[in-house]
C-alpha cells in the first residue's frame, strides 16, 4: 500500500493521538511529524510496502519503524544482507578490535552492519563497517530519532551520512530509557540474516542486572537467527611476544555457546590470520 505525504501525515498523526485524544494533541503531533520530516525522517508502519519483510515475519507485532538516511533512498542498506554486531559497552580492547575488524572484512564483501548504537562494541562495529570504501550501516536506537547526535568514532567519518542509515521503534521525541534497549536488541536481531556476539556479560549480573548482549544472543536464538559467538583460543604463540593481557572468552560467551551459538574461534596469537577466517565464515553463512 503506497501513501502520499499527506496521508502519511495523517497516520502518524492518528497514531500519535491514539485516535480518541483530543484535537490538541493531533495538532501537536502534525508539529512533530513536520519536524522529522524536515530533520529528513520519516516513518513506516507494518503496512507499507517498504516495511522490512524480516520485521513482518519474525515479530508478533512489528512497530512502527522511524528513519532517517541520504536521499533519495534512504532504505536501500535493507537490501543488501545484514550481519548484527553486538556486544558490551565496557569490552575488551580485543572486543572493540574484533568488532571493528569482523565490520570491515563483512563490508567490504558489501555486507549492511546492523547494531546498537551504543559505546563499545556497537560504535566500533559502526565505524568498522564505514571504513570499507562503499561500506555501509544500520543504527538502531533506544530513543527517538530526533535525539539522535554523531557520537564518538562516527564523527571521523567524513561522509557517514551517505552510508548510514538510523533507525528507532520509538516516537520521534521519546526519551532514551534503559527498558527500551530490549526492544531495541529485538530489532537489531530481527533485522539480520545472523548475529554476532563478541562479547557478552552473564544473563544477570550479581545484582540481578540483565545484560543487554546476552539479551540480544538469546533472542537470536528465540527468532531462529543464526547465532555465531565469539570465543578466543590459545594457540600456538608468536615469535613475538605481546606484553598485552590476552583475553579470556566472557562468562556470557560460554553461556550463548552452551545455549546453542555457533563459535567463532579467534586466537589472540595469530590474530589477523583468525579474524580473516572468522570474516570467511560469516560470509559463507550468509549463503
Amino acid at each position: 500500500m503506497r501513501r502520499n505525504r499527506t496521508q502519511r501525515e495523517a497516520l502518524y498523526a492518528l497514531y500519535k493521538a491514539k485516535v480518541r485524544a483530543p484535537r490538541a494533541v493531533y495538532e501537536e503531533a502534525v508539529r512533530e511529524y513536520e519536524t522529522l520530516r524536515t530533520a529528513g525522517g520519516d516513518f513506516l508502519d507494518p503496512e507499507d510496502d517498504a516495511y522490512p519483510e524480516r520485521l513482518r515475519q519474525r515479530l508478533n507485532a512489528p512497530p512502527w519503524l522511524f528513519y532517517r538516511g541520504s536521499r533519495p533512498k534512504p532504505l536501500r542498506l535493507l537490501c543488501r544482507p545484514g550481519v548484527a554486531i553486538v556486544g558490551a559497552r565496557n569490552a575488551s580492547p580485543w572486543g572493540l578490535r574484533c568488532a571493528e575488524g569482523i565490520a570491515l572484512g563483512l563490508a567490504r564483501r558489501g555486507v549492511n552492519i546492523i547494531s546498537g548504537y551504543a559505546r563499545g562494541v556497537d560504535r566500533m562495529a559502526h565505524y568498522g563497517a564505514l571504513q570499507a570504501p562503499r561500506g555501509g550501516t544500520t543504527l538502531v536506537l533506544s530513543e527517538g530519532i530526533l535525539h539522535f547526535a554523531p557520537k564518538g568514532e562516527l564523527r571521523d567519518v567524513e561522509d557517514w551520512e551517505r552510508r548510514t542509515l538510523i533507525l528507532s521503534p520509538f516516537p520521534p521525541t521519546a526519551p532514551w530509557r534503559p527498558s527500551q534497549a530490549m526492544s531495541r536488541n529485538q530489532i537489531i536481531c530481527a533485522l539480520a540474516d545472523l548475529v554476532v556476539v563478541v562479547e557478552a556479560g552473564p544473563e544477570r549480573d550479581e545484582k540481578g542486572k540483565r545484560s543487554g548482549t546476552f539479551h540480544s544472543g538469546k533472542t537470536a536464538l528465540e527468532l531462529g537467527v543464526p547465532l555465531f559467538v565469539v570465543e578466543y583460543r590459545e594457540g600456538q604463540r608468536s615469535l613475538l611476544d605481546s606484553s598485552e593481557e590476552l583475553p579470556e572468552t566472557p562468562e556470557g560467551n560460554r553461556a550463548l555457546l552452551a545455549r546453542g551459538g555457533r563459535p567463532l574461534p579467534l586466537d589472540p596469537h595469530k590474530w589477523e590470520k583468525s579474524l580473516r577466517e572468522a570474516v570467511r565464515t560469516l560470509y559463507q553463512a550468509l549463503g
